[in-house]
C-alpha cells in the first residue's frame, strides 16, 4: 500500500498491526475458515464484518477514537476484491493473493480495494454499462460525497463547477479534465483524468483521487 503515492511520502501518518487468524479450512468454498469469506458474482466478497472488527479490536495500541482501516488478504488465487466502507469512517479490504499479471495481482487489488476504497474512499471509475448512469446510484454517491467522500467522480462536465476544478489550468496537471463515464456507467457521470487506480488498478491515483486521500490523512 505504501509503494505509491501519495501513501509513499505520507508513511510516517500511519499506524500498522497485524493479527494472525487460523481458519478451520483453508477451502474457501466450505465456509469454515474465520471470517465466513466467500465469492460471489464478479469479483465480489462477503464476510463476516463483525467477526472481522472483533478480531482487529484485539490489538491493544488501537485507539478508539480513529477510524480503523482493516485489510483482510484471502489466501487464495483468484482476481476479487470488495471493500465495505462504513459511516464512521470505518472500512474493511478483501483482498485475494491473486497471481495474474499487474496490475491484476495481490498489489493491484490491495491499491484499488485498500487504498482507493477502504482508506481512501473513493469511488470506482470504471464502465461496465453502456448508458445513462439512473438517478438511484446518483443519490447513493450524493450522499457519500455530503460527507466529505468518493468525490473523485462528478456529474457535470462544466469545468468551473466540476469538484476537482481548482486543478483545471494548472500546467502541470494538464492531463485533467472531464472524461465520461465511471462508477459503472457509459454516461451521466465523469472522472478527472483518462486513467488511474480506481479504474484499472495501475499503481497511480489521479490528482483528485491523491487530493482526497491526503486530505483524509490530515483530517484524521
Amino acid at each position: 500500500i505504501f509503494s505509491i503515492e501519495p501513501y509513499k511520502s505520507y508513511r510516517e501518518y500511519f499506524n500498522v498491526y497485524m493479527v494472525i487468524a487460523e481458519s478451520e479450512s483453508s477451502v474457501i468454498e466450505s465456509g469454515r475458515t474465520k471470517f465466513k469469506i466467500k465469492f460471489g458474482s464478479g469479483t465480489s466478497i462477503s464476510c463476516d464484518d463483525e467477526k472481522i472488527f472483533e478480531y482487529a479490536r484485539n490489538i491493544k495500541e488501537l485507539q478508539d477514537n480513529k477510524p480503523l482501516t482493516i485489510i483482510v488478504p484471502i489466501n487464495t488465487n483468484k482476481y476479487a476484491g470488495t471493500a465495505y466502507l462504513y459511516g464512521n469512517g470505518n472500512s474493511i479490504a478483501l483482498c485475494p493473493m491473486s497471481e495474474e499479471l499487474p496490475p491484476n495481482d495481490f498489489e493491484g487489488i490491495i491499491h484499488h480495494e485498500a487504498g482507493g476504497h477502504a482508506f481512501g474512499f473513493l469511488c470506482d471509475e470504471y464502465v461496465y454499462y453502456n448508458k445513462e448512469m439512473p438517478e438511484n446510484r446518483k443519490k447513493e454517491i450524493k450522499e457519500w460525497q455530503e460527507m466529505g467522500f468518493q468525490t473523485n467522480i462528478d456529474f457535470t462536465n462544466n469545468l468551473s463547477d466540476i469538484l476537482w476544478k481548482d486543478f483545471i489550468g494548472i500546467e502541470k496537471y494538464n492531463n485533467v479534465g472531464a472524461y465520461q463515464g465511471a462508477y459503472e456507467y457509459r454516461y451521466g457521470v465523469w472522472r478527472p483524468e483518462e486513467n488511474s487506480c480506481m479504474n484499472n488498478n495501475i499503481p497511480y491515483y489521479n490528482v483528485q483521487s491523491r487530493w482526497c486521500i491526503v486530505k483524509r490523512i490530515m483530517d484524521i
